[in-house]
């Protein structure tokens, strides 16, 4: 794990300028280039699905928090927030792809599980763990025994998404709101970019996953970041302390997923 100094931040613009190294470095990271040919597809795909997975958990996290999503319905207290999150929920829950066409709705974990399919990636490992899940197991036991079953997905992926899991169910509505934007909608766009050139730069045929990656950039850049920004700053209000907190949530987010980034690059 990365050594971080405490930096101090008491407002927005002080939060965004602190990150900006973190981003830079998580940029620089040697994973980008580093799939050569579809067996790398293979391991990469199958260690950086469980980051699509995780995405959603704290996507979904987020909007317990901020809307009703059980009965008796009450009205959200945050309106706005309420709405930036229902729209992203849609987009990422269940993305018509722009057809208009209810039949065409598919998740972006399943639109990456059909890329992983593409290749010939073995989606056993994450499949196990939701399975698990589905029968009522608890998350962290879950993946604890999915850990034990499959030595093949690096150790380091289990501990970004124990430590992505761990934010989602324990950590406070602003930090949780923070980790999304700052750890994922943040910087994937140009992480993902990264990935296209690659493809494009080596000829990989890898439509489905190519695919993959230029939704999530076109949505994210366009429209989830600013949707996940204004969120933030409504959650944040002008109280110094979750300022605070947001930012080191969003340090370590950003620092696990170079966690994550190391793992996969070490396989390849």
């Amino acid at each position: 794990m990365r050594v971080r100094l405490s930096t101090k931040v008491s407002n927005f613009e002080q939060l965004k300028s602190a990150l900006l190294p973190h981003h830079a470095q998580l940029q620089q990271h040697p994973v980008y280039s580093a799939v050569k040919s579809q067996q790398h597809q293979k391991v990469f795909m199958e260690n950086h699905v469980w980051a699509v997975y995780d995405f959603m958990t704290l996507l979904k996290a987020i909007q317990i928090r901020v809307t009703c999503v059980s009965i008796p319905w009450t009205p959200p207290k945050n309106r706005q927030s309420a709405f930036l999150l229902n729209q992203m929920v849609m987009g990422e829950e269940s993305d018509d792809l722009d057809t208009g066409d209810a039949k065409q709705a598919t998740s972006h974990f399943e639109l990456y599980m059909n890329a992983m399919q593409e290749v010939g990636a073995d989606s056993t490992a994450i499949r196990n763990f939701v399975s698990e899940m589905e029968n009522g197991n608890h998350w962290l036991k879950a993946l604890k025994q999915t850990q034990l079953k499959h030595k093949e997905i690096h150790q380091n992926t289990y501990e970004f998404v124990e430590s992505t899991l761990k934010t989602a169910t324990e950590g406070k509505t602003h930090e949780i709101a923070s980790s999304f934007l700052y750890g994922r909608e943040d910087p994937i766009p140009k992480m993902f970019q990264q990935f296209i050139d690659n493809i494009k730069d080596k000829s990989l045929n890898m439509p489905y996953f190519q695919k993959y990656l230029e939704r999530h950039i076109f949505l994210d850049a366009d429209y989830h970041r600013p949707m996940a920004e204004k969120m933030l700053m409504n959650l944040l209000g002008n109280e110094s302390q979750k300022f605070q907190e947001a930012y080191d949530v969003a340090a370590h987010a950003i620092d696990m997923r170079m966690h994550l980034w190391d793992g996969i690059h070490q396989k390849l």
